[in-house]
């Protein structure tokens, strides 16, 4: 703690002496300007005292403080302050768009005004080979579901195959519906009745979801080949607040979507806190990179606003998830030592005005120059 005054009381005696010799020094050279102007001849004596000042002067210059040099030094520090706050400090959010192979996930669907329906598109009716509902709390027929259990399974057509008309023994999912204005998380992952993969489905609410089916049934003479004109569709509805369905495509179905443009506000790709992601890819813009995303890999993301699956569907035995984050507050990959997926704010900048950066930098470092070499002169 002493050696800073001493350090600066010996600095201000250096720089007092050098402003002495340089006062001394200007007075000396007004002097021998005066003579030489009267025409009279600088006396020996004055020029080596003048020549004897010049080595004393250039002596103490080395004892001052170069204060060009700490400048630099401060302005390369304060450059390198915001270029490391630059590269540290992350955006609050940042778009995300995700492709990815899964074995399971879980999200809350987003409250809506009015009542939802899945499969998500308008009109659309899903085919399949078998669907298992439990948790059945009311069916009609009332005898459809007993024990809480509805299983349907694809008829057997043996009719006439030249027809023009085609019998489709498929069983029909016409639609999930789940009341407006409550909550609902869904739970998805891979089924298998035998070695057919399907998906299972755990629908749990705070309304009752509805859920309506339709197979095919026999109206004429029992033993008589099923064709068109002895069969029709009946239609099958069951209600609960925890439904859990396995849906089985048939065998030369290759995709089975389910949600498509569905509005959900948290999602998880982990079962048991083991990630469940297989493949995909990771999309984060406003100058965000592309991640590709490997087994095991632990994605978390939540959003300040709706997140939406644009699609998500069963093939080859896998989950398909294409799913966007319009502002994604958390984005991490990883789980002992996770990775903030967000971009910097230089990124940030890079991306939108790459041009404009470039020249607010290529001024500034002009500007420094300029005023550099005018304090030089």
């Amino acid at each position: 703690m002493d050696s800073s005054p001493s350090g600066k009381t010996s600095r201000d005696r250096s720089r007092a002496a050098l402003d002495a010799l340089r006062r001394t020094r200007a007075d000396l050279i007004g002097k021998l300007r005066q003579q030489v102007t009267s025409g009279e001849a600088p006396s020996p004596t004055s020029l080596a005292r003048l020549t004897h000042l010049d080595e004393v002067s250039n002596a103490l210059k080395s004892l001052e403080p170069n204060r060009k040099r700490a400048t630099d030094l401060v302005a390369l520090g304060v450059a390198t302050l915001v270029l490391v706050a630059l590269c540290l400090i992350r955006l609050p959010h940042a778009p995300l768009d995700v492709t990815l192979r899964a074995t399971s996930l879980k999200f809350d669907l987003l409250p809506t005004t009015t009542t939802t329906l899945l499969p998500g598109e308008a009109g659309q009716i899903l085919s399949v080979e078998q669907a298992v509902v439990s948790g059945v709390e009311d069916a009609s027929p009332s005898d459809a579901a007993p024990g809480g259990r509805l299983e349907l399974n694809a008829e057997t057509v043996d009719g006439d195959k030249t027809a023009r008309v085609k019998l489709d023994p498929s069983v029909r999912l016409y639609a999930i519906q789940l009341s407006p204005g409550a909550q609902f998380s869904v739970d998805i992952r891979i089924a298998y009745s035998g070695d057919t993969p399907g998906l299972d489905i755990a629908v749990q609410g705070s309304s009752p979801i509805e859920a309506d089916f339709g197979r095919l049934i026999r109206i004429g003479a029992p033993g008589q080949p099923l064709t068109v004109s002895n069969s029709a569709i009946q239609q099958v509805s069951v209600r609960g607040k925890t439904l859990r369905f396995a849906l089985y495509p048939a065998e030369k179905q290759d995709d089975l979507a389910v949600f498509r443009n569905t509005a959900i506000s948290s999602v998880a790709f982990e079962e048991a806190g083991d990630p469940t992601i297989l493949s995909g890819v990771a999309d984060v813009g406003d100058g965000g990179q592309s991640f590709q995303l490997r087994p095991s890999d632990l994605l978390t993301v939540r959003s300040a606003k709706p997140m939406i699956v644009r699609a998500l569907s069963l093939q080859d035995g896998q989950l398909n998830v294409i799913m966007s984050a319009p502002e994604a507050t958390v984005l991490r990959l990883g789980r002992d030592s996770p990775k903030d997926l967000r971009p910097s704010l230089l990124q940030w900048l890079l991306f939108h005005w790459p041009n404009e950066l470039y020249a607010a930098v290529s001024a500034a470092v002009a500007t420094w120059l300029a005023v550099r070499r005018w304090w030089e002169t």
